[in-house]
């Protein structure tokens, strides 16, 4: 039996999704357990088990393999007990805070020849794009770096903190006068992955110390970025070494 952990990191978009998902692709031999929070892994006998609790009910279930997709620092949480060790490795990941805006717009704020602007260390705002190939006029607004931290908090008002990346884009966007039908706000205090000069090094120790439980391995943005697509990359490498041992 294989068993993956995910971060449901959205309040409902995720958990739509992740239920559209079951609904299509679960059989006999794949079988998607959602609103199940796991809390503990232990190596039990050579195959892992899971404690978890679904609702009001507390769990336990064995599998032969298990790959975690959880961040570092709620993986270290997970293993404070079971690997110890390991645990203060994944604790030494550093993450800083991210606040990301979605905002749609009336009309069309991006040029088709111009999608998206990275802005440097001096703004608050790290780059505003398109989100959507096609949906030029909605925004996703990504407030980070230091001067970001210094002036947006998990206690900011998002609509001021959008009015901000506003302020920002408008010489380079159609955002005067263009008027704003909604918007979705999300600050993570722990939002982005920072990496090391010596990042690998801290990963191979996290690796050699995780094969004291047989069948586990781990992936995250922590591997190779918080790109989706660096995700991704990072899944299938984590998925080839599950199979191949």
């Amino acid at each position: 039996m294989y068993f993956t952990i995910s971060a449901i990191s959205f309040t409902e978009g995720m958990h739509w999704l992740l239920d559209r998902f079951k609904s299509k692709h679960e059989s006999k031999s794949l079988k998607i357990l959602t609103g199940h929070r796991v809390h503990s892994i232990t190596n039990d006998s050579g195959s892992i088990m899971i404690g978890y609790q679904h609702r009001d009910t507390l769990g336990e279930a064995r599998y032969d393999k298990v790959i975690s997709a959880l961040p570092a620092h709620a993986l270290a949480i997970l293993l404070e007990k079971s690997l110890p060790e390991t645990s203060g490795l994944l604790q030494k990941v550093q993450y800083y805070p991210v606040g990301i805006a979605i905002a749609k717009y009336r009309d069309e704020v991006f040029p088709e020849n111009r999608r998206a602007m990275i802005f440097d260390r001096g703004t608050p705002l790290s780059n505003a794009g398109a989100y959507g190939v096609n949906d030029l006029d909605m925004v996703r607004y990504t407030f980070s770096g230091k001067t970001s931290r210094k002036l947006i908090s998990e206690n900011s008002d998002p609509e001021k903190v959008i009015e901000l990346g506003e302020k920002i884009t408008t010489p380079f966007f159609n955002i005067k006068d263009n008027f704003k039908e909604g918007f979705v706000y999300r600050y993570f205090t722990k939002g982005l992955c920072a990496y090391s000069s010596k990042h690998h090094l801290l990963l191979d120790k996290i690796d050699v110390n995780l094969k004291s439980i047989p069948g586990f391995r781990a992936t995250g943005d922590y591997r190779r970025g918080a790109s989706i697509e660096a995700c991704f990359r990072a899944a299938c490498e984590c998925v080839d070494k599950v199979i191949g041992d």
